[in-house]
Parts: structure tokens; C-alpha cells; sequence
């Protein structure tokens, strides 16, 4: 034989052979310009060849018979010749196809259709031929009418008969075949001839035809040839008995090569035995779209493997263990076929018989794995079967070659042997490269990739456990490139190769090797453009994108929020009754609610994006190539709202990471973004990278919620701007302006600040606050009014208002503390307004000139004046809202001022006290006033007066008020001096001392700075000794000694035992109520050194009680007592009224006031002469 069938099966042996051919006509002169009149006819006929082949299995009206048919498009006649030794592979039957509109065409196809006949004369049984596109009424009009066997169809489309003429033509041929069985059945002559194989023919000459030898092959081979014709008839048992009968002759004749194709026979019977093909159609439906060129014309193609199926009513154990009558078992089968392949071997003309047994045995084993993975041992028969193909050395053309190691491919990828299978179709491309079929060759590398385990997935290729041998993959990705690039010229496709080989195996290239694939993608891009979208092959294999996840290796990819300034803050929605976490359905549950993605909560980020505004993500790349790597495009991966990224380019040197790399983007329109990943360009080549597929990334996706457009408020103001903060937040985007002031304390200072709008949305509410404690509202404050008459804001537009900054500094120095001045006589406290009685020795009552006077303070040594210097920060906030006031939810937007407040020492208050003033209703305030500057300050105080403080001088000032009492002390409490507790001293402590500093008004100026301010008392605090001086009394006192009025300032004067009488009474000035009182004389000593003797009355004889007791204290109480001193000396009485409310015992927590009469009265009791 010329050509070799590498798509024999045994089941083959029970088929007729039908050979089709189509038959085009010349192309019209109108034809020529229409590339598609071919290609359409081609397609339409494609249709028809696939319906002709689907008819497999025609079961004839006899009964126990089948009629299996076995197609091909290319039928040597040479081949012919093999007919007399093996039945199955003569051409039984012909079907000529063809198109024909007109008489001429019709004749030409009449002529075609007869030359087939005439070339297949010797072994048709029958023929057909179909014809498209006239009627068969037309063509019974032409001059030749229509002969025997010809059919005609409208079209290649309506032809539902086409079937039906296939099926009677397949039973015309079985009763051909069933006369020509039954010929030789019943042929019973003694001279029979002599069926010989082609190559025996010229070694008939002198050969003895009257021998026995020679009678036994005459008879043998007949025998051989009715088994033929009996298994093709579908009689498997009959055809078995024949190849026996045969076999037995045969080999008393050593007839080796019959012998042979007698046990072929035989295995293929028993194959049919136990494993019956399914009848019906067989074979897959051809999709419209592939090659028809190949299906016509006659290239070879892959057939499609009937699927086998044994029947139901063959036992399990008879199957697998082959104990049917008539046939061998599976294990006889194989060792059949191995005899059978020893004979053909004998003779060297038997190559492509051998070669054709050795697939058939292989094909048999691998029916017997069924679903299952065959055995280690039939695994290896198989093998040895391929390996004589392999051995088997024929002289063909290239075609076959071809042909030859693409089934040697297909038969060890069938039994397991991938990489081999792999190893025979690169072999095969080989081939076609050397004849410079670069296509096919294209298409044959890309059929190796599963047997080498390549996938051309760029998730599968970085897979740590990624199967296979790197260096075969490196070698066969190496192949396609060349092949695509350099000969084919498609470049996309070897952009996407290398991309490929890149993308999984640069840690398995060299370095000069890396450089090189580096340049030919660079090389290939500048041709084309490397798209990121998939790419379709010819034969229909689709290459996904390969994103560049590993250049460069992404090794943290994080959403940024947006600057401070920047940044949403949600203000209120408009369903205000639900909490965020609440569903607004009506029902308790709903299914839908469950719905919900259980990633979308950890996906969404805890921050809010604006719709207009620039975005951010930062990732942390390395670069794992040895050199400069330049990554162009980079950009966002998004989806939902619209989403322009703002390209941007980076270059990272080699071996080198990780680095910080920011991409940026602005959201077009408001709702829920999704940001997938990034985008990048290098060498040329766009890659869409996901964060799915990266393995350092945890989430395959980040949700962020971008708001509508917001308004963009700006700040500026005319203070210098600030370099440094002590406290504040610096970080880039949380400072939008800043401002420094520096001012000596109690100094004021006006500047403007001005609010820009630079968005493009209108700002319709500004709240303007201060972030910081409650000590900066005294600093800084402004008109709110002013403000809010120049809303709303227009893009473009600006406001503008006053800031007023009071430099609140520290007035109080250091060490300093609350002292009382010595050798200063006592004011009298709250009594009727009389004319002063003269008594004794009366002193003059103090005045403000002598209290300033009389007593020179010196400046402190310790005193530090930087440590009264002090720096004020705090945050001036803004927070805006613009838009549309019925939107669903409002944001607000904040910007800030940042204010630094550097205050430096003016004056301060090392002591200070209070004392009484000779006008009970008054007090003097006596303060300390240090210059803590390095010029010369004039301090103004009280009314209109001054005194000029040089630098580092010292000073008295007295100042004169009217006392006071606050509102805020509760008189139901226990007395605020005596009975109650720290916490509520220190409470009365501020609230005077904040009075204090209202009514005290001290100013300074510095003529050489030109600057002025105030000095404030607030920080001054307020002892117990001076909040008597300054509580206002609401009692007058009236005090009788021995029957005279007794005022303060008087000295009373009497002798040891002389009795004194003394008469107390109150008169209150202010509505009491029913309080009730307390009076109480308690006489002490005073040695006028310091010492206090509080226990005398062991030297005090009394007549009545120093305590008395009244119901109210509106009915003007008096009480009167005699005494009389024992000892001669100075002694003092202090009388005290203590004021409570009704049913409360005093001094037992039952509350009340408690008021003295100042200053104590002073007695000399001298001794009597």
C-alpha cells in the first residue's frame, strides 16, 4: 500500500468502505470578483458531508445482519489492491458530490462522476451521485437525461431526503455484498484461483500450481477472503468459525503473511464480540466554522472515535474475562496480535500492514480500560505496540510523516503517556517548520502544551506547586514565540507568548536570555499594540490575558482617605427615626435581607470618597528583575460609578523594593466604586492586574462610597503663617492655613480672615468653632452675624470677617503668694453712719496714697520673667455644607485655621491682699506690680492714676472697691469659710475672684514698643482672710460698752475688778425671712507677738452668757453681759452672729452664715490704785 490508515480500528473490519467526492465546477467570469461564492459552496457542502457520515449503521430488512459504513475523502486506487487480502479495504461504494445550474455544468459533472466509477470499477459494488442546485425535472429536459443512480436536490440547504438516498444506497450495497458471500459460499469448484497481495504477483512465475502447498493457499485463502465478507454482512460468529477454518489451512501451507490477516481477522471479531458498536449515529456534530477546504479537498483529518458500548444483555463476567463461544478472550486478543504482527514482519513489502495491526492492538487495549486507567501491564503492551510504529521505517511523503506522528501523539496520550504524546506532536510541528508550514506548526506546539502540563492560565503558571518541567515549558513557550514572531508575523500572538514566558518563568531564564525575551516583547509592541484583551487562535483555543501582577510584585495595595480638608462628614438623613443598623422594611424578617454579600461589609472601607475630587491608593511594589524596570499607565481597575484614572509612570531599579508608589483618580458621579485592581504598561504590553489574582492581596476587591460633589472652602487670613506647631496635628492635608501672632500679655489685635469657595458648588451653611479647651474662647472671637449675612457662597466668590485675638497671659509671678502688710492699722466693718466718737486714743483711718506708700516692695531675686511667657494653639474649624437641601443624606466638609498665639510677659503680681476700707461698704484691694519687660511701662489704675515702672521695678498699687457678694454661692449651705469642704471653697474661690478681675481695670502702656493692653486679677487667688474684706456684711452692728457706743478704732480702757457691761444688737439691710440668730462674745489675750491665747476664762469673772439665742432675726435681737477682768493686761473680744435657717441646730451641719464684727474690741485692764 501507498498510504498508510492511522485511523484503522478493528471495528473496521465489519464496515464497507464508501469514498466521497465532491466536485466543484469552473468559477463564471462574474464569479471572479466574488471571494465568497467558493467559501459559501465550500461551507454548504461541509453541511452535507457531515449529514452523509452521520448515517453509520443501516439495519437491513434481514434479520441478524447490520450494514455498518465507513467513510473517507481519500481512497488511493492503489489501495484497492490489498482488497483480496483484507475485504474492509477495498472501496465498495461511491457518492459523488456536486453543483450544477446549467447543462454545461451538469456534463462536466456526469464526466467526473464516471471517470470515479471507471477508476473504482474493480471493487464498486455501487455508487450515488447527488447533485445541487437543479431539479430533476430540469435536467430529464437535456439531451442525456438523467442516468441511473444520480439524485437532485433544490439546494445544499433543503435536501431533507439526503438521509434516506444515503440509507437505500447503503442497502444496495449489502445485497451486493450479501450475493457476493453467498457466491463464495456456495462455489464449490476445485480450480479456484489463486488471491494474492500486490507484491506476490511477480513471484508467480514457475511457482508449481498443482502442488499441495500451493492448493492449500488457493483453498485457505478463500476461505480467509469469505470470512471477510461474512463479518462485513454482520455474521461476527459465522466470520470467526471462517478465520479458524482458514487459519488451520494456512498454516499447513506456512502461508505467514495470510496466516496473519487471519488472526487479524479473528481479534477483530472477538473485538466486535465484546465490545458491539452502539448503533446509531456516531461521531460528534462538525461545527459550520471549521476548515472546509480540508474536508473537501481531501486533507487528512482526525476521525472521530466511536464511542463503544457494550450491550445489555452480555454477562459482566463474560465481557471482562472473554469466556463467550467464538471468540478469544481479551488476553488471547492482544497475544493474537502480537502472532499476527510477528508474521507480517516477515516480509519487508508488509510495513504499513504492520504498522496499521500495531494501532489497531492498541486501540483493542484501550477499549478494555473502559472508564478506568488501564493496567501497568496493559499499559505497557501498548506501548510496545507504538513503539514498532516508531521502529517501522517507510518511505513517504511529508504529509504522512505528519500524519504518522500525530496518531503516534493521539494513541499515547489515549494510554496515558502525556509527555510522550507530547514529545510525537512537536516532532510533527518540526516537520511542518522544515517545509515551512509555520501554521500548522503553530497549531501542533499548542496541542503539546497538556501533555508538557503547560496551562496558559498567569494564575496557574505562578503557582508555587505548578506542575510539569520548567525547562520543556521554557523550551516549547521559546518555540511559539519564534514561530508566531518570526514567521508567521502575528505579533499579538507572540506578544501574548512572551507575556506568557515572562509572566511565569523569569526566575527560570538566564539573565542574558531575560534581556533578550525582554527586547523581542519590546521589539513586537512597537509593531502592535499589546492589548489586554483575550486573544482568539485559529483552531479555536482562546488566550486569556496575562496581567503583570509579578512585574511589579505588589506587596500591599491600601485605599487612602481623603485629606482633612477634604473629607466627608456625614451631618443628618432624612429618615432620622432608624438607625444606620436598622432595615426600613415593614416586616420583622425578610429573606432579601440575608442576601446580602458576606464580603461587602469587610470589603468596604470605613472612609468616604467625593465625586470631582483627586483620589488616592498607595501600594508597596518590588521590582524582582535585574534591571531598570519602567512601569508606564498606571492607573485604577474600577467598576460602577465613572472613574477617570490619572496615568502615571515609574521607574524602579533592580533587584530593589519595596517602594511607595501612588496612583490617583478622579470618581465622575456618585454611588458605591469597586475598585478590582490596577492598571499598568510595560514593555509595551497593557495589563489589567486584579486583585483576585494576586497572592499577598486579602480582599479580591475594596468598596468605597464617593458622595455627590461637594464645595471647596478655602482659608486665608492676614497673620503671617506659622512654621511650627507645638501640639497640633501637622500632617500634609490637615493644616489649610495657619496664622502666628506674637503680643505681650493683655494686648489685642485685630486681623482678617477670608473664606474662598475654589469648588464648584455652591456653600449654603458655614459653622464657624474653636477645637481646643474653654481657656481659647477668651483669646479669640468673632461676629457671627457677620458671617451669616454673606451666605450663601458662590463658586469663585469669597467673604471675609474680623478675628479678635486678646493675649490672655500669665499675671501672676513666680513663688508669688497673698500676704498681708505690716504695722497697717484695721477699717472698721459695716456699722450705722454716725459721727465718730472720740474714746481714749483715736487713730487716723488709712489712706490709699499711704497704703501705696508705706511700704516698698522689692523686685524678687528668683523671678524669670521668660517663665510667665506662654504659647496659645488652637484650631479655628469651618465646617460647610453645599449642595442640594432635599438630597437623602447632608455632608459637611471642615477646614481649619491653625492659630498660634506667642504671648510675652508685661506686668505681673508677685503679693496681694485685701484690706477693710474706712467706709464699710468698701474694701482695698493691695496689689505687687512687677515690670517683667526690658522698657519702661506705665501702669494706669483706679481713677486715673498712674505710676511709671522702669525694667525690673517693683510697685504697690491700692485700689479701692465696693464689696460685693455672688449669686452663685448658695446661703442654704454650711458656711463657706468654716464648714464646708475644699471642693466647695475652691468653687466660691473662683467665683469671687472672676467678680474680682471684672471690677478691677488696670492698663499699661509701653511707649517704647508703642503698645498697650490690660493686666488681669483673674488668676489672683482668693483666701479666707480676704474674702471676708470683700463679702458684702447685710447686717449693721451696734455695740454699747458701760452704756456708750462703742466704734471701731476706740480703745477702752478700765481696771481689775471694775464690772463692764456690753449690749450687742444687729439690724439686717437685706430681707431675711425667718432666720434666726446666734450671738456669741468670746474674750481672748493678744500678747502683740504673735501669740494668740484663745481659753481666759479663768481671768474673766461673767454675769449672764456670752451665747444667746433668737427666733428671728428681723425683730432686731440684743444681748447684753457683764464681765470682770481678774488681771491686769490687754485683752480682745470677738463678737460674732451666726445667722442659720429655721428648726437647724448651729454647728451640727445644719447650715447658715456666720458674720463678725470687725476688728476685734480692744480692753486694757490695768490694776486698780
Amino acid at each position: 500500500m501507498s498510504i498508510a490508515d492511522y485511523d484503522q480500528r478493528a471495528e473496521d473490519h465489519q464496515s464497507l468502505l464508501v469514498l466521497i467526492k465532491p466536485s466543484f465546477p469552473p468559477k463564471s467570469s462574474h464569479d471572479h470578483g466574488d471571494p465568497h461564492s467558493t467559501p459559501k459552496s465550500s461551507r454548504s457542502f461541509s453541511r452535507v458531508i457531515e449529514r452523509i457520515s452521520s448515517v453509520t449503521y443501516v439495519p437491513p430488512p434481514h434479520p441478524g445482519k447490520h450494514v455498518w459504513l465507513r467513510y473517507r475523502r481519500v481512497a488511493p486506487v492503489e489501495n484497492t489492491g490489498w482488497g483480496d487480502f483484507q475485504a474492509h479495504r477495498r472501496v465498495l461504494g461511491l457518492i459523488s458530490l456536486g453543483r450544477a445550474s446549467s447543462k454545461f455544468e451538469l456534463d462536466r459533472l456526469y464526466r467526473d462522476y464516471e471517470t470515479l466509477k471507471v477508476d473504482y470499477a474493480d471493487s464498486l459494488y455501487d455508487s450515488r451521485c447527488f447533485v445541487f442546485g437543479m431539479l430533476a425535472e430540469d435536467a430529464e429536459k437535456t439531451a442525456d437525461g438523467v442516468p441511473p443512480g444520480v439524485f437532485f436536490f433544490e439546494n445544499a440547504e433543503e435536501c431533507e431526503q439526503l438521509e434516506d438516498r444515503v440509507r437505500d444506497f447503503a442497502s444496495s450495497l449489502f445485497w451486493v455484498l450479501e450475493s457476493k458471500r453467498l457466491e463464495r459460499l456456495k462455489d464449490k469448484s476445485e480450480r479456484l484461483p489463486l488471491l494474492m497481495v500486490p507484491f506476490e504477483k511477480k513471484d508467480m512465475v514457475g511457482i508449481d500450481t498443482d502442488s499441495r502447498n500451493f492448493k492449500r493457499k488457493v483453498q485457505g485463502r478463500m476461505k480467509k477472503h469469505l470470512a471477510d465478507l461474512t463479518l462485513m454482512a454482520g455474521m461476527t460468529q459465522e466470520a470467526y468459525i471462517h478465520y479458524q477454518t482458514s487459519m488451520e489451512i494456512l498454516r499447513g501451507a506456512n502461508d505467514w503473511m495470510w496466516m496473519g490477516a487471519c488472526l487479524e481477522g479473528m481479534c477483530a471479531a472477538s473485538v466486535i464480540t465484546h465490545f458491539p458498536p452502539k448503533q446509531g449515529k456516531v461521531g460528534l456534530p462538525r461545527n459550520a466554522s471549521f476548515n472546509s477546504e480540508l474536508l473537501l479537498h481531501g486533507e487528512p483529518e482526525k476521525k472521530p472515535i466511536q464511542r463503544i458500548s457494550s450491550t445489555l444483555n452480555v454477562p459482566l463476567e463474560e465481557k471482562i474475562n472473554g469466556t463467550r463461544e467464538n471468540c478469544l478472550s481479551l488476553e488471547e486478543i492482544n497475544e493474537k496480535y502480537k502472532e499476527a504482527i510477528l508474521h507480517y514482519s516477515r516480509y519487508t513489502n508488509a510495513a504499513i500492514i504492520v504498522l496499521e495491526a500495531s494501532i489497531k492492538a492498541t486501540q483493542v487495549l484501550i477499549q478494555q480500560k473502559g472508564d478506568k486507567p488501564l493496567t501497568h501491564k496493559k499499559t505497557m503492551e501498548a506501548a510496545d505496540f507504538l513503539q514498532n510504529i516508531v521502529y517501522i521505517n517507510l518511505n513517504v511523503t511529508f504529509q504522512e510523516k505528519v500524519q504518522r506522528y500525530v496518531a503516534l501523539s493521539r494513541l499515547y496520550d489515549m494510554i496515558g503517556f502525556h509527555r510522550k504524546s507530547a514529545f510525537f506532536k512537536r516532532i510533527a510541528a518540526m516537520q511542518c517548520g522544515s517545509k515551512d508550514k509555520w501554521n500548522e506548526c503553530h497549531d501542533y506546539l499548542l496541542e503539546t502544551m497538556d501533555g508538557y502540563k503547560l496551562k496558559l492560565d498567569p494564575w496557574e503558571l505562578r503557582k508555587e506547586s505548578r506542575p510539569g518541567w520548567p525547562a520543556l515549558q521554557v523550551r516549547l513557550l521559546t518555540e511559539l514565540v519564534y514561530t508566531t514572531g518570526e514567521k508567521v508575523r502575528d505579533y499579538k500572538l507572540a506578544i501574548r507568548y512572551l507575556s506568557f514566558l515572562l509572566h511565569g518563568f523569569y526566575d527560570k531564564l538566564e539573565k542574558e536570555e531575560l534581556r533578550k525575551s525582554v527586547t523581542d516583547l519590546q521589539r513586537y509592541s512597537n509593531m502592535v499594540n499589546g492589548l489586554s484583551q483575550p486573544l482568539c487562535v485559529d483552531s479555536g483555543l482562546i488566550l486569556p490575558a496575562v496581567p503583570f501582577t509579578i512585574f511589579p510584585t505588589i506587596k500591599s495595595f491600601k485605599l487612602l482617605p481623603l485629606s482633612s480638608q477634604l473629607t466627608p462628614h456625614i451631618v443628618r438623613r432624612k429618615n432620622t427615626l432608624l438607625s444606620p443598623g436598622i432595615s426600613s422594611s415593614p416586616f420583622i424578617y425578610s429573606p432579601i435581607q440575608t442576601r446580602e454579600d458576606p464580603f461587602r461589609k469587610k470589603a468596604l472601607v470605613a472612609f468616604k470618597w467625593v465625586a470631582g475630587d483627586v483620589c488616592e491608593v498607595s501600594m508597596e511594589v518590588h521590582n524582582p528583575l535585574p534591571f531598570e524596570l519602567r512601569v508606564g499607565n498606571l492607573g485604577f481597575l474600577t467598576e460602577g460609578p465613572s472613574f477617570d484614572s490619572i496615568p502615571a509612570a515609574v521607574t524602579l531599579p533592580g533587584n530593589s523594593g519595596p517602594h511607595t508608589v501612588s496612583i490617583l483618580g478622579t470618581p465622575k458621579t456618585h454611588g458605591t466604586l469597586k475598585v478590582t485592581g490596577y492598571t499598568t504598561e510595560i514593555w509595551g504590553v497593557e495589563s489589567h492586574c486584579r486583585l483576585a489574582s494576586i497572592p499577598a492581596m486579602d480582599k479580591p476587591h475594596y468598596l468605597v462610597s464617593v458622595v455627590p460633589p461637594m464645595p471647596l472652602l478655602k482659608v486665608t487670613t492676614s497673620l503671617p503663617k506659622a512654621t511650627q506647631f507645638l501640639s497640633l496635628d501637622q500632617r500634609e492635608g490637615a493644616i489649610s492655613c495657619s496664622g502666628r501672632v506674637s503680643l505681650m500679655a493683655g494686648e489685642s489685635m485685630e486681623c482678617e480672615v477670608k473664606l474662598t469657595n475654589s469648588g464648584k458648588i455652591p456653600v449654603r451653611e458655614i459653622d464657624i468653632f474653636l477645637e481646643d479647651d474653654g481657656n481659647v474662647q477668651e483669646i479669640f472671637s468673632w461676629s457671627e452675624e457677620n458671617i451669616q449675612t454673606q451666605l450663601p457662597l458662590e463658586p469663585g466668590h469669597h467673604i471675609s470677617f474680623t478675628l479678635y485675638i486678646k493675649a490672655m497671659g500669665n499675671f501672676i509671678a513666680n513663688n508669688s503668694r497673698s500676704s498681708t502688710p505690716v504695722n497697717f492699722p484695721t477699717t472698721p466693718t459695716p456699722h450705722r453712719t454716725r459721727e465718730l466718737k472720740q474714746h481714749s486714743k483715736v487713730t487716723r483711718l488709712p489712706s490709699t496714697v499711704f497704703l501705696e506708700t508705706s511700704y516698698d516692695p522689692t523686685f524678687p531675686l528668683n523671678f524669670n520673667p521668660e517663665n510667665l511667657a506662654k504659647i496659645i494653639e488652637s484650631t479655628l474649624k469651618f465646617r460647610y455644607i453645599g449642595g442640594e437641601e432635599d438630597s437623602s443624606e447632608t455632608y459637611s466638609r471642615v477646614t481649619t485655621l491653625l492659630l498660634r498665639a506667642e504671648i510675652q510677659p508685661s506686668i505681673a503680681f508677685s503679693h496681694w491682699t485685701t484690706l477693710p476700707a474706712s467706709d464699710p461698704k468698701q474694701f482695698h484691694l493691695l496689689l505687687d506690680v512687677l515690670n517683667a519687660t526690658s522698657h519702661e511701662i506705665n501702669v494706669q489704675y483706679g481713677n486715673d492714676k498712674s505710676l511709671l515702672l522702669e525694667t525690673k521695678a517693683c510697685k504697690r498699687l491700692a485700689i479701692t472697691l465696693d464689696r460685693f457678694s455672688v449669686d452663685g454661692v448658695d446661703s442654704s449651705k454650711p458656711d463657706r469659710r468654716l464648714l464646708s469642704g475644699s471642693g466647695f471653697y475652691q468653687m466660691v474661690s473662683e467665683l469671687y475672684g472672676q467678680q474680682l478681675a471684672s471690677l478691677v481695670d488696670i492698663r499699661w502702656h509701653c511707649h517704647a514698643t508703642d503698645k498697650q493692653g490690660f493686666g488681669s486679677t483673674a488668676d489672683i487667688p482668693i483666701t479666707e482672710t480676704m474674702l471676708d474684706n470683700i463679702d458684702f456684711c447685710p447686717i449693721e452692728w451696734h455695740v454699747e460698752i458701760d452704756g456708750s457706743s462703742y466704734y471701731p478704732q476706740d480703745i477702752f480702757a478700765s481696771s481689775v475688778g471694775e464690772p463692764i457691761t456690753m449690749k450687742v444688737s444687729v439690724e439686717p439691710t437685706i430681707a431675711v425671712g425667718e432666720d434666726q440668730v446666734q450671738f456669741e462674745i468670746c474674750p481672748y489675750q493678744d500678747d502683740c507677738n504673735g501669740t494668740v491665747t484663745p481659753g481666759v476664762s479663768e481671768t474673766i469673772l461673767c454675769v449672764g452668757c456670752f451665747q444667746s439665742r433668737f427666733h428671728r432675726l428681723a425683730d432686731q435681737p440684743e444681748h447684753i453681759c457683764t464681765f470682770t477682768y481678774m488681771y491686769p493686761g490687754s485683752y480682745k473680744i470677738s463678737i460674732t452672729c451666726l445667722q442659720h435657717p429655721p428648726g437647724s441646730v448651729p454647728g451640727e451641719g445644719g447650715g447658715g452664715k456666720l458674720w463678725r464684727f470687725r476688728p476685734p474690741i480692744d480692753i486694757t485692764i490695768t490694776d486698780a490704785t
